[in-house]
């Protein structure tokens, strides 16, 4: 078989990239291990009548530029340009439902934080602008940090002359946030403890650091300034969306074959060869699978540079959370907000809450009171559970991909028992509710999804692994090796369902080819 791309995996990254590289004129194949396309966001049946909307909820990273350049309004895709509300439940009292928009979370914000809101109005102020002068280097390829030290290239001045009409106390104060870690930053510009841990969880969701672990800050901005909208219907509303912008432009799309190794000949990239023996030539290959597993595991040791398999190997990524899905008989009630219907929800209390329950992980335990992500994906679609049922998928930090011990079916149940008593606290008559459910530690998302230690996001969001990402020889998306192209989460901007990375590694592909 013969195309002009081959792309590994058929994730949102692996079709994104598959459906600008058809619009811009090439064969494409993609090769996807598994026996359905979606990755992280692919819907599954995980109790009988019981379907999740994908392991990854969150939309609101999704480029609108992506969307509009893939024409998947046109394949179906409904979407707006407001990040969805979040809820933060309390054992006591209303919790605060948030909103990106300052004047619509005013009046909560003023019932449980009289004292913050203001300060919220001035935040989310604050990052709207950063947005408009930032957002442009989110929306690129990275800059050539090589050819910059070296002086052939120029660093980003734009972005650097847009911070500077800001002003000079708002310069000041984007430079000093990203070294801080995110405990400070919240804690510099809100009093209330809900509001503040709230709002810090993104800064360390799924990284092997706490709250008081300095860069967070930085982790948590990148977060604010990617969140950009919101697709009805969830991650998989995106695959299925994707799925039929390929099939328009004939991609054909593979599952259920696994690529054993990348083809290296003639020191370039010329095909894979599958798990069955089969060999699919090609001019290029993209992978999308996660930094390690394309570099250590498909390509051949002989064909990389000692240095960059070096930098790979010492590519922070050890999973930390673990995914609880649970199918209950009746709609999830939250704690003084009965009647309320929000898709997601954050439960934690205090930021140093927060800290205790990463604190077991560094010593190769889980949390006895982690901290949830919480997504309710039939708020916006009840078919994905039988009639007045509910879904609700968990993220429960912390829990360690090197498990003490290991990852045996106790301690499965256990964090199970754990996550479930945790919502419990905040939530109705939850227990009586569980009709099943499926949990899914570090070592099995690693097993079914193929990502390395089961990273959710393909690597930490740690500050130097943002800035240059994954390393300094592949941060322009292609490697060492010519004709070979990464473009996953693990890849600038950043891990999460955003579309970014596929749209700008196919770019680079398809400008390599033209010049």
């Amino acid at each position: 078989m013969r195309a002009d791309v081959v792309v590994i995996g058929a994730g949102q990254g692996g079709l994104t990239a598959a459906a600008y590289l058809a619009k811009a004129g090439k064969r494409v194949v993609v090769c996807e291990r598994a026996g359905r396309a979606g990755g992280l966001a692919a819907a599954e049946e995980f109790v009988p009548g019981y379907t999740t909307a994908g392991v990854w909820h969150q939309t609101g990273g999704v480029r609108p530029w992506a969307i509009r350049e893939l024409d998947l309004e046109r394949h179906g895709l409904i979407w707006s340009e407001s990040p969805a509300p979040v809820f933060l439940p309390e054992r006591e009292g209303r919790g605060i439902l948030l909103t990106a928009d300052p004047a619509a979370a005013r009046e909560e914000i003023a019932a449980a934080a009289p004292e913050d809101t203001a300060a919220y109005a001035v935040h989310r102020s604050y990052l709207k602008d950063l947005r408009g002068a930032i957002g442009p280097l989110l929306d690129a390829a990275a800059p050539d940090v090589l050819a910059i030290a070296k002086g052939t290239a120029r660093p980003p001045l734009r972005s650097a002359l847009a911070l500077r009409r800001m002003g000079r106390q708002t310069l000041y104060e984007t430079l000093r946030i990203p070294p801080m870690c995110a405990a400070d930053w919240v804690g510099d510009r809100f009093e209330t403890e809900l509001l503040r841990a709230g709002l810090a969880l993104p800064g360390v969701a799924f990284g092997f650091t706490g709250p008081w672990s300095p860069g967070t800050a930085g982790s948590l901005l990148h977060h604010e300034l990617q969140a950009r909208a919101h697709v009805s219907g969830g991650p998989a509303a995106v695959i299925a969306a994707l799925e039929r912008a390929c099939a328009a432009r004939e991609v054909s799309v593979r599952t259920g074959a696994a690529v054993r190794r990348i083809v290296v000949r003639g020191g370039a990239a010329r095909g894979v060869e599958l798990e069955d023996g089969e060999t699919v030539e090609a001019g290029a290959v993209l992978s999308t699978a996660d930094p390690r597993t394309t570099l250590l595991r498909l390509v051949h040791p002989r064909d990389l540079p000692y240095r960059l398999q070096h930098r790979i190997r010492h590519f922070r990524g050890p999973g930390s959370a673990a995914v609880v899905r649970l199918a209950l008989r009746e709609p999830l009630r939250w704690n003084g907000r009965p009647d309320l219907r929000v898709a997601h929800a954050r439960v934690v209390s205090t930021v140093d809450a927060m800290e205790r329950a990463f604190d077991p992980g560094k010593y190769g335990r889980f949390a006895e009171e982690p901290v949830l992500d919480v997504f309710v994906p039939t708020v916006e679609d009840p078919g994905l559970a039988t009639a007045g049922g509910e879904v609700v998928t968990l993220h429960v930090h912390t829990a360690p991909y090197a498990l003490r011990g290991g990852w045996t079916d106790a301690a499965r149940e256990r964090v199970g028992r754990i996550a479930v008593d945790t919502l419990a606290g905040v939530t109705l008559g939850l227990q009586e509710a569980v009709a099943g459910s499926e949990v899914l530690t570090p070592v099995d998302l690693e097993a079914r999804y193929g990502t390395t230690e089961g990273h959710l996001l393909h690597g930490d969001h740690a500050l130097d692994q943002l800035l240059i990402r994954p390393t300094p020889e592949c941060a322009g998306y292609a490697t060492p090796v010519p004709g070979l192209w990464l473009g996953g989460s693990g890849c600038h901007p950043g891990g999460g369902l955003t579309l970014a990375s596929g749209v700008l590694a196919a770019r680079a592909v398809v400008s390599a080819d033209r010049s």
